[in-house]
């Protein structure tokens, strides 16, 4: 049981990292953002939509 909690918390926290790296892609590129950060966040969470 301890290795797959283990599992689920590297997950998390490996989209985290992806969804913060991509807000910062975002902040950086203001012109690109909406498209690049849906179609990103929806092959992790699709939580931009």
């Amino acid at each position: 049981m301890k290795k797959i909690t283990s599992l689920f918390v590297f997950i998390i926290a490996v989209g985290g990292i992806f969804i913060f790296s991509n807000i910062i892609i975002v902040a950086q590129q203001p012109n690109n953002t909406l498209p690049n950060a849906t179609i990103d966040a929806g092959q992790c969470k699709p939580k931009f939509k």
